[in-house]
């Protein structure tokens, strides 16, 4: 049987889904009423081939594909498959997609019909899930997804379960935006950050999940040459080919990193006593060695600028060098965590969470006409005065 979604919750989604797909500049690829009604479909399909495991006693829950990601998740978390789709829920989702879809209401909606089903999506999961007659459920990370983060508002607006969404997102903005009834983020920046934008993140109760800096020793580098440094790459120009997102924001992140490896191919001629690593994105294959090879041919022909290979199912070594230096990448809280010096340059594609944050401090960029005296002063700086600098009033 159909359990009811009104029609104020429905335009209540429908609208979070429109404002979440304009700001993410993701790219929708279908938006016509066929289209997306095949999408419902074979959605159901993938679903029934799926293992349906015992979910008598789930209650941590993220999306299938999480085992192929980099994010560590806790061993109750399975995956949205392991839930069983009867023919019924698809009856009840298509008849909740063709009914809003036919209808004049949400002719405003620059994405209709792709919106619609998100929300079908989202209804189909929410059913095959209510079964179980749940009290509490955790949802786990990828609220950048459509289908989850709608999944999880519907969730939030049963009176009967007690949602809890966990945020893993290093840099949230507005594409992780999200409605629950208890957010609990990665730390206390992002929590801060999170704070700061009520109106994106809607949650009876804010938490995080470790606190970073109050929990440092403060540590000196333990590098053998303190005159070292690293540029963690996050490879915005082979990331293009993929499309998921728009162009637009491909062409910032690129140019980010585009300014910062001439300014450091300048300072690396300036200064030939201090070596400069380069440490290219090989997570999921984003980068190849043989393409970074080509793609920072320049810089790395100066003898005191290295390129780092790949370390296999590894992440970039975090404390190799004294100064770690990236426009957004998620190396930033890993190095944080184990007490290292890390600041951001050029983070234009994360420009938002820094300048409302603390970490402002630690934001630089690259065309500044001090810039390289920054960069001195960050070398010579000890950790100590570092994290002083970065501390959470």
């Amino acid at each position: 049987m159909c359990k009811n979604i009104d029609n104020e919750l429905i335009k209540e989604i429908l609208d979070f889904i429109e404002e979440k797909s304009l700001n993410s500049m993701m790219t929708i690829k279908y938006n016509s009423l066929f289209m997306n009604y095949i999408r419902i479909i074979r959605h159901y399909f993938v679903r029934i081939r799926c293992k349906n495991n015992d979910t008598s006693f789930i209650t941590h829950v993220t999306m299938p594909y999480y085992k192929h990601d980099v994010k560590k998740l806790p061993s109750s978390v399975v995956s949205l498959n392991n839930f069983k789709v009867s023919l019924s829920d698809l009856i009840c989702t298509l008849k909740l997609f063709t009914v809003n879809s036919l209808s004049c209401r949400y002719n405003s909606l620059s994405n209709k019909y792709y919106s619609i089903s998100v929300l079908s999506l989202a209804y189909m999961n929410y059913l095959s899930i209510k079964k179980k007659s749940l009290r509490s459920i955790h949802f786990h990370g990828y609220s950048y997804v459509q289908e989850f983060s709608a999944l999880i508002y519907i969730f939030s607006s049963d009176p009967l379960v007690k949602t809890h969404y966990h945020e893993y997102s290093a840099f949230p903005d507005s594409s992780t935006c999200v409605k629950t009834d208890i957010l609990v983020s990665i730390n206390e920046y992002t929590n801060g950050y999170i704070l700061n934008n009520k109106s994106k993140y809607v949650s009876e109760v804010y938490k995080y999940r470790k606190n970073i800096v109050h929990s440092k020793l403060f540590k000196q580098c333990n590098v053998d040459n303190l005159n070292t440094v690293g540029l963690y790459m996050t490879g915005f120009y082979a990331r293009k080919k993929h499309g998921f997102y728009k162009s637009k924001l491909f062409d910032k992140g690129i140019l980010s990193e585009k300014l910062l490896i001439n300014a450091f191919h300048t300072y690396a001629e300036q200064n030939p006593h201090i070596t400069i690593t380069i440490f290219p994105h090989y997570k999921r294959n984003v980068e190849t060695y043989e393409d970074s090879m080509v793609h920072y041919q320049s810089i790395v022909s100066l003898p005191n600028v290295l390129l780092s290979k790949p370390m296999g199912v590894l992440s970039s070594p975090i404390e190799d060098v004294n100064l770690g230096i990236t426009v957004g990448s998620t190396v930033f809280w890993n190095r944080l965590s184990f007490g290292m010096k890390t600041i951001f340059v050029n983070a234009l594609i994360i420009d938002d969470f820094l300048n409302s944050s603390v970490l402002s401090k630690v934001s630089f960029n690259s065309e500044s006409g001090i810039f390289f005296d920054d960069i001195d002063r960050f070398i010579k700086m000890n950790n100590y005065d570092f994290y002083n600098e970065i501390k959470l009033p």
